[in-house]
């Protein structure tokens, strides 16, 4: 018996089991009872080095090692009200998503930090008493029992083929499937500009100007645009001039897959690995378009690097914040989106005899949301409560993002009559945002299912050829798009088809306002479909 206590520790089992108490405790529905077994399968394993070489270093090391797997789960069910995925290790290193000081900020408590000091004297208490050393067993085969169930296992799950989904633990799965994702998009760092065969089948006295303004976590739900109680739209509420979407969802919570399957021809059904998927860039450029991309966002960290390299293949690409040395930094650094103004103005006159197509990629209502605008905007105050506090944080962001767009409509509209020019504007978020809309909680991070909130998203159209629109007929494809459902992984096709370019890539069928349109089945990337899912609600 001894000997068995020596495979299986009861502080080192303890130090394991007491991080799945915590998440059971948390978020009981999330919890997979199944990991209970993964590490009774592993312990033997984790404690074998100790059997073969009992000193005190391999001792600690390996506690250590426990402790800290563990702390990333107590943590991660604190943050994220779910267990660590490779999705949320995305959004945590991804510039783009709720990263970890401010779901700190915002989700902290003192019964976290009380469980942390919990965990840490039973670290402290599982190192000082250590297993002595073991003693040699009465019973080989009794002995044997505990590793034979530990291959077993794990020679079940591989032969199978599920070992890293249903083999290791949860923390150790989300890792490895965070660094092939990693290393996929690493690919992208040799992407070169593609030529294919396209066309532009607009009338050559006109020369075309197409802007694609990405947004930064924007929800419709809070945009007085789409009904919202607050006047968070202004500006662009008094325009008459614009076309407004009402139903358009992300595939995905986080940005960069996001902004990516809007750019090229990969959607959330056929993800074309990105080094091997046309982009908008190597269209446009092929239909002798001059390509621009303009980004407030930060061009450094694994995941940023993914959009840098897909944008440099544009002709010109221009970075207004980097003031900082990493993703996080970035965000903590106000940098407003009316920065891009002056670039977008430059990007209008350069090149005037071109064809253009320009993307833009904001800040939007990236958290932290009091970061993303000047204090002039600062218009909802009055905080009673710290979620009163944040949800006019978020307001105001939206309120300034409504400033942003309108001036960039307002650039391409004097371009258009002082270039004479054909010029489209195109607003769409990446993803949107929950902020206390859904459950007592504010970011784009997700447990289980994706709140709506974080899915739904605006998408917005003016173009300066009103009339045009009018006499082709295009304004009734047009008004028939407008309730239609739409996701924006076809953006990619929307835009070739609103300027009309010809290309083998392009599907109509795809494009929003084609005759030829057919909604999509609308899955999510947590495998739920959307409209079925908010047919039930």
């Amino acid at each position: 018996m001894r000997f068995i206590k020596s495979i299986y520790p009861p502080l080192l089992v303890a130090l394991v089991m007491f991080p799945l108490a915590v998440a059971c405790s948390i978020n009981t529905p999330l919890f997979d009872s199944r990991e209970i077994a993964i590490w009774i399968a592993w312990i033997p394993l984790i404690v074998l080095p100790y059997l073969l070489f009992p000193n005190k270093g391999v001792w600690i090391t390996i506690n250590i090692l426990l402790f800290l797997d563990g702390l990333v789960t107590i943590a991660h069910h604190f943050l994220a009200n779910g267990p660590l995925t490779a999705s949320s290790i995305f959004t945590f290193a991804n510039t783009n998503g709720a990263e970890a000081q401010e779901f700190m900020e915002l989700k902290s408590s003192a019964i976290f930090i009380l469980i942390v000091i919990a965990y840490i004297f039973l670290l402290i208490q599982s190192i000082a008493r250590r297993n002595p050393e073991p003693e040699k067993p009465h019973s080989v085969y009794l002995v044997s029992i505990p590793f034979i169930f530990s291959i077993a296992f794990m020679a079940e799950n591989g032969i199978n083929g599920r070992f890293v989904r249903k083999g290791i633990p949860q923390n150790i799965e989300a890792g490895i499937s965070y660094f092939e994702e990693s290393a996929a998009y690493a690919s992208l760092s040799a992407r070169k500009l593609k030529i294919v065969d396209a066309k532009d089948r607009n009338d050559s006295s006109k020369r075309q100007l197409c802007i694609l303004v990405i947004g930064e976590s924007c929800t419709r739900n809070h945009l007085s645009l789409y009904g919202y109680r607050r006047e968070t739209n202004p500006l662009l509420s008094k325009r008459k001039d614009l076309w407004i979407c009402r139903d358009v969802v992300s595939s995905y919570a986080n940005t960069i897959n996001c902004v990516l399957s809007m750019l090229s021809e990969s959607n959330l059904e056929n993800k074309t690995p990105m080094n091997n998927s046309l982009s908008l860039f190597d269209i446009f450029s092929s239909a002798a378009y001059k390509t621009h991309w303009i980004s407030n966002q930060s061009p450094i960290g694994i995941w940023d690097n993914a959009i840098f390299n897909l944008a440099k293949t544009a002709n010109y690409v221009v970075y207004t914040n980097n003031s900082s040395n990493s993703s996080l930094e970035t965000t903590q650094v106000p940098s407003y989106d009316e920065r891009i103004l002056p670039h977008l103005k430059r990007s209008l006159d350069i090149d005037s005899s071109k064809n253009k197509f320009i993307g833009i990629h904001l800040m939007g209502s990236h958290t932290s949301y009091n970061k993303r605008y000047p204090s002039e905007f600062e218009h909802f105050k009055g905080d009673k409560t710290e979620k009163e506090k944040i949800i006019n944080q978020y307001d105001n962001s939206i309120r300034y993002n409504d400033y942003v767009l309108n001036e960039i409509i307002e650039l391409a509209k004097d371009a258009s009559s002082r270039l004479d020019i054909v010029a489209t504007v195109i607003y769409v978020s990446d993803h949107g945002e929950n902020v206390f809309d859904v459950g007592d909680r504010a970011g784009h991070d997700w447990a289980g299912s994706i709140p709506n909130t974080i899915v739904e998203i605006p998408l917005i159209l003016w173009t300066s050829d009103q009339q045009h629109v009018s006499e082709s007929g295009k304004a009734r494809n047009f008004a028939n798009g407008l309730n239609k459902p739409f996701k924006n992984d076809d953006v990619f096709h929307l835009v070739l088809d609103l300027m009309n370019i010809e290309t083998a890539s392009f599907d109509s069928t795809r494009s929003l306002f084609n005759e030829a349109f057919i909604p999509r089945k609308r899955m999510l990337e947590d495998g739920r479909d959307y409209d079925l899912s908010r047919s039930a609600n």
